[in-house]
């Protein structure tokens, strides 16, 4: 049913994770620039993670598997209007999974940063904020449809 306040609310959160997709998620300054995102890094930066160690890509691997799956979980969410149980289940493990997210996306900052030097200085961009927000608006969908279904519930009662 698309005149739920909670597909709206899906409907968002989608569309912020896909426009975290499309940006970076932080940036690194020091000899030169160096931005993540979650599809790749700068050049320069791949070059220095491979030559330091293997272990930061095996981290973008799930990084890269999260997000649009995060975005998945979201849309489905819209399209099971008739299973209820299922549209709350999927909202807490979208919720779940964006923590990780965002968990990710800290540790990968942090450690790319560290095997760059100390002489570096970054920062999270607006996107790694973006999780954090589309976490709220799952939350809100969950209790919008946990209302709906209670709603229904007493009004069956009532009959």
């Amino acid at each position: 049913m698309i005149q739920r306040i909670q597909t709206i609310y899906w409907l968002l959160a989608a569309v912020v994770l896909g426009i975290m997709l499309a940006t970076p998620f932080a940036r690194i300054f020091g000899v030169t620039e160096v931005t993540l995102s979650f599809f790749g890094t700068s050049p320069v930066a791949a070059e220095v993670i491979h030559a330091k160690g293997g272990l930061l890509e095996l981290v973008r691997v799930p990084l890269v598997a999260l997000a649009p799956l995060c975005l998945i979980l979201n849309v489905v969410a819209i399209f099971l209007y008739k299973v209820t149980s299922w549209q709350i289940r999927l909202s807490i493990i979208a919720i779940v999974l964006q923590i990780c997210l965002m968990g990710l996306e800290l540790y990968t900052f942090r450690a790319t940063k560290s095997l760059l030097g100390d002489a570096t200085i970054g920062h999270l961009t607006t996107t790694a904020y973006m999780p954090l927000i589309a976490l709220a608006l799952d939350f809100l969908a969950a209790r919008g449809v946990i209302r709906d279904r209670n709603h229904l519930r007493r009004m069956d009662r009532i009959r």
